[in-house]
């Protein structure tokens, strides 16, 4: 077994250079005094770092990073007592630096007064998190985004989502009501900061599908309250920014946050690479429907699509991009028992380069290569989905989904090349449209305390068409040619599925067991087709895949810091390709352990056998071109590939909001 090893490190500091801030906090008398707000300060630029309230025996414990190069303050607090503030620095040996607390106490002759106390930065009751907003904010800030930047715990990565202790949040909510999902960029780089009135962390949100006694897993959901004159009005703000040479932004933002109906619509039309879209994004919308099943399925797989846009990778270095951002967002709580969500997005870009080589191959006699790229190229996505929820009692819950995604990306790459006296010149011109309509139907029925049945229909449908076309003034890939050297290639197709499953939850004082059943037909086709002359890279392929199966899984509740699920599956599995036809019945396991060392790390182990291997490019028999300069090359092994996969995992991760580190790393086999 392969065994491939990977390491990603998203930032990286110096870990060797923390130090650790503790001690021990009492009174005059020498009791511990617990719930004292401890701060610690960076006294440059007055920056909180970390904070914490002491426990019970009046112990805290901060970290604080490059320590070797700042100044700190220390303040403790506690209303009847007077603030204490301590400064030091540190020259970076020392690890741990042990600072004990004594708190007097503050007596002030006064008259009749009203005394009105808000002295925590952070407030955590049962499971919601409320945060500060006037003594964590200075007014500088602009955007949602900023106020989150200044809030202990919470953070914005890379793909602009938001992460609370170094984990992704679930729900962004507009006064406890799911608007902005997953697309969490939409709050952050639209939303005023002073449209906010309150922050909070809810660590285990249930909207409206959670049955109660069956939790949906704990879901996190960053809450946002908004001010009442941002309530049940129609506001909006318009931004126009224009630069040097002819560079401009316009960013235009209308929303109505009412009690029941909410909308916001976002337009950003700029040439200065300020994309409202990311490729997360792209991927995960364009999985339409298959994003509910994998949810259903409590599954974590990640699918790639080979023919994601080089544009959404594309930074500054490009001669011309032109970006248009369109969205929608529409939320109708009908009744307290049901609800219509809507959201519409549409991506466009225009994007030119150019790209100069030289190649140099040492070799008996050098060669040397230029190399010239002119390449221009449009990509346009659109994604629709709008979806159902009613909840007619607290042991029903019905849901229905529908997503409806388009896209069309163009590019023409004009390549020129001379080896010594010789030129090679490619016009290489892509042009791929491909459609994708789903529907998703799920019911949830609890029969009683302990028992609850659930089962879902889903049908999906996608097609694809490819067109290449080549032109070049000499042969190339050993292709035969009629009179000039052009060659188009078409390649078309569709996957389309469509089944049903279900499972029955048993809860139990050890832990949740599952029995699970379903069903479901995949039909995928292939055609691809040159002409005549290159019967090589012809191909006419249909692959059908139906699948019956019975399985069991059982979690155990979580031990101290250890969870654990193990399950089965006896899948019948039957493959028609073309005219060849294989039958499986085999039994599928899987398992998975996880250990939380702390909170920033935890360590997963994972097994899984499956036929995910099992896809219509392993059966491709014919030749394909990919580009001007790349064949694939296939061969039919439609009998090795319907064997199962196993497939094991084991990675860990670290993330902390105090030091800015989030690492992950994973074996594979």
């Amino acid at each position: 077994m392969r065994i491939i090893l990977f390491f990603f490190i998203f930032s990286f500091l110096q870990i060797q250079s923390q130090t650790t801030i503790k001690g021990t906090i009492k009174d005059s008398l020498q009791n511990p005094v617990s719930l004292v707000n401890v701060r610690l300060y960076n006294k440059l630029d007055n920056v909180l770092i970390d904070f914490k309230q002491s426990n019970n025996l009046g112990q805290f414990e901060l970290v604080c990073p490059d320590a070797e190069t700042k100044i700190f303050l220390l303040k403790a607090s506690f209303l009847g007592y007077k603030p204490v503030v301590f400064e030091f620095s540190t020259d970076g040996n020392r690890s741990i630096i042990e600072k004990n607390i004594i708190l007097k106490n503050e007596v002030v002759a006064m008259k009749e007064v009203v005394i009105k106390a808000d002295f925590r930065d952070v407030n955590e009751k049962n499971d919601t998190i409320t945060f500060n907003l006037k003594r964590l904010l200075n007014g500088s800030e602009q955007k949602l985004k900023d106020v989150i930047k200044k809030l202990p715990g919470l953070s914005i990565d890379k793909n602009g989502k938001i992460r609370y202790q170094g984990k992704k949040i679930d729900d962004v909510l507009i006064d406890g009501h799911e608007f902005f999902g997953t697309q969490h960029q939409l709050a952050t780089e639209n939303l005023k900061s002073e449209m906010i009135e309150k922050i909070e962390i809810l660590k285990n949100f249930k909207n409206l599908s959670s049955i109660t006694g069956f939790d949906n897993n704990k879901r996190t959901a960053l809450n946002l309250s908004l001010k009442n004159q941002y309530k049940n009005t129609i506001k909006g703000d318009v931004s126009q920014e224009y630069g040097y040479k002819k560079s401009y932004r316009q960013h235009n933002t209308i929303y109505n946050f009412g009690g029941k109906i909410k909308v916001n619509v976002i337009t950003d039309v700029n040439n200065t690479n300020n994309p409202a879209f990311t490729v997360t994004d792209y991927l995960e919308l364009k999985k339409g429907i298959q994003n509910e099943l994998f949810s259903e399925n409590s599954s974590s797989s990640i699918t790639v699509d080979e023919d994601v846009p080089s544009f959404l990778f594309a930074t500054d270095n490009v001669n011309a991009k032109d970006i248009q951002f369109y969205s929608v967002n529409f939320s109708d709580k009908i009744s307290k028992t049901s609800k219509v969500k809507y959201s519409s997005m549409l991506n466009y870009i225009k994007q030119s380069e150019f790209l100069q080589a030289k190649q140099n191959f040492f070799s008996t006699t050098d060669i040397i290569i230029d190399k010239n790229s002119s390449i221009a190229g449009k990509s346009l996505f659109s994604t629709n989905k709008i979806s159902y929820e009613y909840k007619p009692n607290e042991n029903n819950y019905f849901n229905y989904v529908l997503a409806v995604n388009y896209s069309a990306n163009k590019r023409i790459n004009l390549v020129r090349t001379i080896l010594a006296t010789n030129q090679a010149n490619f016009d290489d011109s892509k042009n791929n449209v491909d459609t994708g309509v789903g529907q998703f139907f799920s019911h949830k029925i609890k029969l009683n305390d302990k028992f609850l049945f659930e089962y879902n229909l889903f049908a999906d449908f996608t097609s694809f068409t490819k067109h290449l076309n080549i032109t070049a003034n000499q042969p190339f890939f050993n292709l035969k040619f009629n009179e000039d050297f052009l060659i188009n290639q078409r390649t078309d197709g569709y996957n389309n599925s469509l089944g049903v499953n279900s499972k029955l939850r048993i809860k139990n004082e050890f832990g949740t067991l599952i029995l699970n059943a379903g069903s479901s037909l995949k039909n995928d086709s292939f055609n691809n087709f040159i002409d005549d002359l290159n019967p090589q890279f012809s191909t006419e392929l249909n692959l059908v895949r139906t699948n019956n199966y019975l399985g069991v899984n059982f979690s155990k509740k979580k031990i101290y810091k250890f969870n654990y699920a193990l399950g089965a599956r006896l899948e019948y599995v039957q493959f028609e390709h073309n005219s060849k036809r294989a039958d499986n019945l085999v039994f599928l396991p899987s398992a998975n352990f996880s250990y939380e060392v702390s909170n920033e790390i935890n360590i997963n182990l994972n097994y899984k056998r499956d036929f995910s291997n099992v896809t219509i490019d392993k059966v491709i028999t014919g030749m394909l071109i990919e580009d001007y300069r790349t064949v694939f090359r296939s061969k039919n092994v439609f009998y090795n590939s319907i064997l199962p996969k196993n497939t094991i995992t084991l990675n860990g991760s670290y993330s902390s909001s105090r030091t800015g580190i989030r690492s992950f790393f994973g074996l594979y086999g």
